[in-house]
């Protein structure tokens, strides 16, 4: 005996989503370093990047263990000479006053060459530290220790000088000139 299947119909909606790669520019060396023998960023063996920008509440949400990102002391820049003349309405006084949220502890990036799994080979890591002691931060339960293929950075300078990676600004040249002028 056949029985008669009735044909069932149903709306869908497919959403597709894409990633895009995204740059970021800086113009500045404030808070990035790298090595002093380095000619280039892609073949350094360490360069870092301070991030000063996060809040205690966005390392917590982005999976930083919750506890140890409150133990880290708020970064006030108020030792840094180039923070303290760049601020102009003292923002960085009053951090400390701030809600515990709100604080913004120092987390490092570090990128660094290194045999980190014994192998005999060195590959290329970010390690994240938070904190004056550079201490490792977990998230997710584990050490930020993770192997990367590139450094996120790219350099240049106005008047490179051969061989070296830090060149002459601008400034470098008409400082003479204008030194000149004073007397």
């Amino acid at each position: 005996m056949a029985q008669n299947k009735a044909l069932r119909t149903h709306d869908i909606t497919i959403v597709t989503t894409r990633s895009l790669p995204a740059l970021a520019f800086s113009g500045s060396s404030r808070g990035i370093g790298i090595e002093r023998a380095a000619r280039d960023v892609k073949t350094c063996n360490y360069c870092f990047h301070e991030v000063v920008t996060k809040t205690v509440s966005d390392l917590i949400t982005e999976g930083f263990d919750a506890e140890q990102i409150r133990s880290l002391t708020p970064y006030m820049g108020n030792q840094d000479p180039e923070t303290i003349s760049r601020d102009s309405v003292q923002e960085h006084f009053n951090a400390g006053e701030m809600n515990e949220s709100a604080q913004i502890p120092k987390i490092t990036e570090h990128y660094v060459r290194m045999d980190y799994e014994g192998k005999g080979k060195p590959c290329l890591y970010m390690v994240v530290t938070g904190g004056d002691q550079g201490e490792i931060l977990r998230k997710d339960g584990k050490e930020v220790i993770e192997p990367i293929d590139v450094i996120p950075f790219a350099a240049t300078t106005p008047v490179p000088i051969t061989h070296r990676f830090f060149g002459r600004s601008i400034a470098d040249l008409v400082m003479p000139l204008q030194r000149r002028r004073r007397r």
